[in-house]
């Protein structure tokens, strides 16, 4: 639930209008003024919770969080400058001047649905992305690893390859112990060098990096630590307009034509606080080598024949390793920060019928453009109850190659249905 306690803002927008110039060949100049329901300038606002005390209790280790909303926008006009009249000798002419292209706009209204439904999907998957990300940023995955590689990865299997060449080394020996003296000698010897210079660095490692290991997850007991994602996305487009229908200040019902392109970033990142509590050496390893039980869900749908293309469309995987965390992690909170940048420019023309010269006139809108960012960071978050469709719909060779890879089998068992 998104809360905040307090609200700030400053402001210099202001009303736009339209002013009308009129001259006549027998009488004096006269102004008319038409406001119109267009703004330009500056607005910013935010909205976030008060912590008093903030500094000393960040200085004592606390952690604090809260919802915070910020947004920016402004607009720019170039006014519209046209000159007409009636086309009479004596008539008046008059010279307008202003934001006409608020009525322009008007008609190319921007949809800000897309918007809070792609907020809503980007701020479910990163904050699973973030929490199946605590697996893997684990002290095994991290630190350890990298240094001894190969050697404790064996324990992934458990010694799966090892139990393969203990029983190749054994029917070697009994070969080569049938044959003569000497060549039990150079059996021996082949042993005593399989194990010094193969097996013997193995163990070492193994044992070397057991005792790292240990002794990281004692450093990093009770220390917190923060498992981040983020996910991005662009997009571009063009809506238009011909011959619409509108009223403008003055001149009354015009025919409009028009364009306004968009352009809009959006990004999303989310971040987990935890700590891993005290736990033996048997449970360390079982849970960073993924052998608890609480990874038998994650495991049972890696197996399934092509879930990884199911990932694709709905994010079963990373949603399955963000609920069924290990016992020993301890979350201490979460944040979504949602940032989005959007910009906007219009231009156009109209045409209005002039009825004392009973000819079409047409005139340039004087162009406008829109700018807005803002983000908004939701703390706590609670994790989805399902898993979340993919944030972006996929492209169509993407799409079709994915349909193709799950129905293939499906297809193949129809098949040996057949004969």
């Amino acid at each position: 639930m998104f809360t905040t306690t307090r609200f700030r803002s400053s402001s210099s927008e202001c009303p736009t209008s339209v002013h009308v110039y009129h001259t006549w060949n027998n009488k004096g100049p006269q102004t008319d003024t038409y406001p119109n329901r267009g703004i330009e300038g500056d607005y910013s606002s935010i909205a976030d919770c008060n912590h008093p005390g903030y500094e000393n209790r960040i200085r004592r280790g606390e952690i604090i969080m809260g919802d915070v909303n910020k947004e920016w926008r402004s607009r720019e006009v170039t006014d519209t400058n046209f000159t007409s009249g009636s086309g009479y000798s004596d008539d008046w002419k008059f010279n307008c001047v202003g934001d006409y292209t608020a009525s322009l706009e008007a008609i190319l209204q921007r949809s800000t649905q897309w918007e809070t439904s792609l907020y809503g999907s980007m701020k479910d998957n990163v904050i699973v992305s973030a929490f199946a990300k605590i697996r893997d940023d684990t002290v095994m995955s991290g630190e350890i690893l990298s240094d001894i590689g190969q050697s404790l990865s064996m324990l992934r299997r458990p010694f799966g390859g090892s139990v393969k060449l203990l029983k190749k080394c054994f029917s070697s020996a009994q070969r080569r112990y049938r044959k003569t003296t000497r060549s039990v000698t150079q059996a021996n010897a082949d042993a005593w060098l399989e194990y010094q210079y193969g097996w013997r660095p193995l163990f070492l490692d193994m044992r070397t990096g057991l005792r790292l290991y240990s002794e990281s997850e004692n450093r990093l007991k009770k220390a917190r630590k923060v498992a981040r994602a983020s996910l991005h996305d662009s997009f571009g487009n063009t809506m238009s307009c011909n011959d619409a229908t509108l009223t403008v200040p003055f001149l009354g019902t015009c025919k409009a034509s028009g364009s306004v392109s968009q352009n809009a970033k959006f990004s999303a990142h989310g971040g987990v606080i935890y700590q891993i509590a005290s736990r033996d050496q048997a449970t360390a390893l079982s849970e960073d080598l993924r052998l608890g039980a609480d990874s038998l869900a994650s495991t049972a749908w890696e197996v399934i024949p092509f879930s990884f293309v199911a990932d694709w469309f709905i994010r079963v995987g990373p949603w399955l390793d963000a609920v069924n965390l290990p016992p020993s992690v301890s979350v201490i909170g979460n944040w979504v920060t949602c940032l989005y940048d959007l910009s906007y420019a219009h231009s156009g023309t109209f045409k209005w019928h002039n009825p004392y010269k009973n000819v079409d006139e047409i005139y340039q809108f004087g162009p406008s453009s829109h700018k807005q960012r803002g983000f908004t960071r939701y703390t706590n978050v609670s994790l989805p109850s399902y898993p979340p469709m993919e944030y972006r719909p996929l492209g169509v060779h993407h799409a079709t190659s994915g349909l193709a890879l799950l129905t293939a089998p499906i297809l193949g068992l129809l098949d040996k249905l057949k004969h």
